[in-house]
This record gives structure tokens, C-alpha cells and sequence, in this order.
């Protein structure tokens, strides 16, 4: 399962996580084409931003790659869950300058994927249309890469985001996801190095499984 996808640093508004998928585990009773439980993958695009600061002064953007990833969304009458998501990223390489000195922060590992799940409300429009809003925690996991290889494991960031999430199956076909995901304030702290102010997107095309 490939992902094709980019993360940006940058003071941004919310943006829209689209997924693309068909069912994989029909929950007991379901009925019409979106309840049940599906696993959505094979990532095509994707953003993840987020803001930060050297010394309080706004640093450039930064682009890690995701490599994969996968969520799993579930259906029903009444509810609208999102049950998993996880992503892998690239390596991040962090620059900040001190006086006429360029220093190169090497962050490997990460890891970004759901923390609790997204119990929403199910406000159907129709059959084929439901959507849903709420909040759940996000969980980063990374690392840092000394100049000599070695890799020394840092303090999991968890932070709290608000999900808007839209489930959609046009014409009874293969259904399509969409959510917001918006986590204002401080996410982490490395050094004098501040990011904050988190928002994610991201587009998947078929259904598979977990990473």
C-alpha cells in the first residue's frame, strides 16, 4: 500500500481529510450502501500543517513525505466513527540558524495515527450521505537522528483535534470520506523550536488494510 502525500509547517485553517473505500465488515443489521465498517487506503494525496517558531520567529516550511497509511471508518443509524488512522512519514529535517551558524535537527520515525477514536452523532441527508463532528486525541511518534546514526526515541505529543467527518457513497457506489481536522495550540517543544497550531488532510483511492 503506497501513499503519495506531503506535511507542511505553516500557520493554515482547516482543511479536508478524503477517503475513498468499499466494505470490508458489514456491521450486523446494516442497510444501505454506506453502514458498516470499512478499512480505506492507498493514500494519494495529503497534507498535514502545522506553525512554527525559532525564538518565537516564524521558521520556513517543512515537508515530510507520507510514505503509507490507512483509516477505518464505521457506519451506522446513529452513529459516525472513526475508528483508526495512522500514518507513516518520512524523515524531517528541522533548520534553525544561531547567529552565522546553520543547525540541522534530524527527525526520523514519525508517526502520526489516532489516539482514541471519533464518536460522532450520524446526521444523515440521505441514504447515501452521512455526516458527524467530533473531538479525538492525535498521537505523534518520533525521533531524533544523531550526526553519528544513532536514533534516540522522543516523548509521544499527544494533542487534542476536533474532527468533521463526511461519509458519502454517490450513486450506491464505492464510498468516499471526507473530514476536517483541526488542533489549535502547542503541539511539541524541541529545544527553542515551537510547532503548533495542527491541521490535516488526506485522499485515499481504494480500500485495504491497516498499515
Amino acid at each position: 500500500m503506497n501513499v503519495q502525500s506531503r506535511i507542511r509547517i505553516g500557520l493554515v485553517g482547516p482543511v479536508t481529510l478524503a477517503l475513498g473505500a468499499c466494505a470490508v465488515e458489514a456491521a450486523d443489521g446494516a442497510q444501505g450502501p454506506l453502514e458498516g465498517r470499512r478499512v480505506l487506503a492507498a493514500m494519494q494525496a495529503g497534507d498535514v500543517h502545522f506553525a512554527a517558531a525559532h525564538d518565537g520567529v516564524a521558521m520556513p516550511a517543512l515537508a515530510p513525505a507520507v510514505t503509507t497509511g490507512a483509516v477505518i471508518v464505521r457506519a451506522s443509524a446513529e452513529r459516525l466513527v472513526l475508528e483508526e488512522l495512522e500514518l507513516e512519514l518520512a524523515d524531517l529535517f528541522v533548520t534553525k540558524q544561531l547567529g552565522a551558524t546553520t543547525q540541522v535537527l534530524h527527525l526520523t520515525e514519525l508517526r502520526l495515527r489516532l489516539g482514541t477514536q471519533a464518536d460522532a452523532a450520524a446526521a444523515w441527508i440521505d441514504a447515501t450521505q452521512v455526516s458527524g463532528a467530533a473531538p479525538a486525541d492525535l498521537l505523534l511518534d518520533w525521533s531524533l537522528r544523531a550526526s553519528d546514526g544513532r536514533v534516540f526515541p522522543l516523548a509521544t505529543q499527544r494533542v487534542r483535534a476536533a474532527l468533521d467527518v463526511h461519509l458519502a457513497a454517490p450513486g450506491g457506489g464505492e464510498a468516499i470520506a471526507s473530514v476536517t481536522s483541526t488542533a489549535p495550540g502547542l503541539v511539541w517543544e524541541l529545544g527553542d523550536i515551537t510547532v503548533s497550531d495542527l491541521s490535516l488532510a488526506l485522499v485515499t483511492a481504494e480500500s485495504g488494510d491497516m498499515p
